[in-house]
């Protein structure tokens, strides 16, 4: 199962890269510095446009890196291990809880949706599933 960056995020940085990069080329005095802010905003939209935010395979859950392909991988021994307060996922063994770095707001709303309920009581995704949520 994988859940996906948030679109919407996507297109207002996006669209922040356009701006800065036309403010950059529209101002009397040109700047690099500027320009390369927009095209660093425009790179930054579309890996959220493209990027999976995290998977779960299995017993494990990894949250993937937005640029490079480093990943922070959280193992937990049962479904009923992951558990939500509000906006946040932890996992809990005994006593001891680890919060899992994922932020409702940065993921799609669908795929974060089906990835609550799936937590929440479905059995493991296959392993050929591709998404949950929306294509």
């Amino acid at each position: 199962m994988r859940v996906r960056y948030s679109k919407l995020v996507g297109v207002i940085i996006l669209v922040l890269g356009v701006l800065l990069g036309s403010l950059a080329l529209a101002g009397r005095e040109f700047s690099v510095v500027s320009l390369l802010t927009g095209v660093a905003f425009l790179a930054f939209g579309l890996s959220f446009l493209n990027r999976t935010y995290f998977r779960v395979d299995g017993d494990a859950l990894s949250v993937q890196a937005l640029f490079g392909q480093a990943e922070t991988i959280y193992q937990f021994p049962s479904l009923e291990a992951l558990q939500f307060d509000g906006r946040k996922v932890f996992i809990i063994q005994g006593h001891d809880q680890q919060r899992v770095r994922v932020a409702k707001w940065l993921a799609d709303r669908g795929d974060w949706a089906a990835f609550r309920t799936w937590a929440q009581g479905q059995s493991y995704p296959d392993a050929g599933s591709h998404s949950c949520g929306r294509h």
